[in-house]
């Protein structure tokens, strides 16, 4: 079912913050340092990803058809694609649809997803990580929803043999406590088999403040890690580079402290599709195209030559390619929007009916004029 009001999209808080740390070395505290003259690693190609501002499972069957050309024409051997479903809505996993003013339950979430994987088989894409993602801000992020939303994933990958099917979470210190975000994070392996793809920002010493809602660096490494399946994708939004050192802080520090497991980065995320639209969006210093982005999340890990076995997506979100339809199963989902359209729906009427009345007495009297001229 779709209802109700949606949150509009914003650009990630961290990232906002982060695009304001002056440029500088881009070296990781603690990671390799690149030999003079080393070459970077060689970027991949980059795939879309996208805003599921529609749920409809036909306008995302033709967005997949379009994105196996895109990747095709590259020659990528595989893709890494987000679908980011918007934000919790409601312990049963349902989600606000991002920029949407609508809810979608996760039925339908899975049902379009699902026409997104069949179609870019059908095109005979390249192999493919597909990740259905949703964040932790919101009254309805936490357990329950980390819960439903694995069950949801399971279905999807019943659905799509072949494909590489995982969750997602957008995890940023400023949409919740951590502990909100650790407890999706816990109730949703708990509750399936399929791994997630940590796809947020980080807000992390030394930024210019102390991550946000009590959050340390041990929460965001827990987020990050999981049960240990889980990787990230993270947000290489700003243009100075403040993601890409962030996101290198990280990972200097899990290998020091958590050396059997740490953080494993598979690629960037960046935003420049959203940031010029269709809608446009203002993203002055964080609309960090895939190439420069790839740059400087290598540099921030040391990497030369080699990106190693992880690291190996780029990929861009936007919108989807054509604005959604309105769908026909839209209804009203609160006992106030349902008093506020029975009392609109009253005046409309009443003032119908009031004008129907003058028109009437308008025409009497016109008659009863005429018949007294006659």
């Amino acid at each position: 079912m779709l209802r109700g009001r949606g949150r509009a999209w914003r650009p990630g808080l961290a990232a906002l913050v982060l695009a304001l740390i002056p440029a500088g070395p881009v070296a990781a505290v603690g990671s390799a340092t690149p030999s003079p003259g080393a070459s970077p690693p060689q970027p991949p190609g980059q795939s879309r990803s996208h805003y599921l501002t529609s749920v409809d499972p036909a306008l995302l069957a033709r967005t997949a058809t379009l994105d196996v050309l895109d990747v095709s024409t590259q020659g990528m051997a595989s893709a890494l694609v987000v679908l980011d479903a918007g934000s919790p809505a409601g312990t049963d996993g349902s989600v606000r649809l991002p920029d949407s003013h609508l809810h979608a339950e996760p039925a339908l979430v899975r049902k379009a997803v699902v026409a997104y994987g069949k179609a870019w088989r059908a095109a005979k894409g390249p192999a493919l990580v597909l990740v259905v993602g949703t964040t932790n801000y919101g009254s309805f992020a936490g357990g329950p929803h980390g819960a439903a939303w694995a069950r949801m994933v399971e279905q999807v990958a019943t659905a799509l043999p072949g494909i590489d099917v995982r969750g997602g979470l957008d995890a940023e210190q400023e949409y919740s406590t951590p502990l909100v975000a650790r407890s999706w994070v816990e109730a949703y392996d708990a509750s399936g088999t399929r791994p997630y793809v940590d796809f947020g920002s980080c807000t992390c010493p030394p930024a210019p403040s102390a991550p946000a809602n009590g959050w340390t660096l041990e929460d965001v490494y827990a987020v990050a890690v999981g049960d240990g399946s889980a990787v990230v994708l993270p947000e290489i939004y700003a243009t100075k580079g403040g993601n890409a050192r962030a996101w290198g802080r990280v990972v200097a520090w899990s290998r020091q402290q958590h050396p059997d497991q740490p953080v494993r980065i598979v690629g960037a995320l960046t935003e420049a599709g959203a940031c010029t639209g269709p809608p446009k969006r203002s993203c002055p210093g964080i609309d960090l195209t895939a190439l420069p982005a790839w740059g400087q999340l290598t540099g921030a890990l040391g990497l030369t030559t080699d990106a190693g076995p992880d690291l190996r997506y780029l990929t861009d979100i936007s919108y989807l390619p054509e604005p959604p339809a309105k769908h026909h199963r839209v209804t009203i989902g609160t006992p106030l929007l349902t008093a506020l359209l029975v009392l609109v729906t009253g005046l409309v009427s009443t003032a119908a009916l009031a004008y129907v009345r003058r028109g009437h007495g308008t025409r009497r009297r016109r008659r009863a004029a005429r018949w007294r001229k006659r």
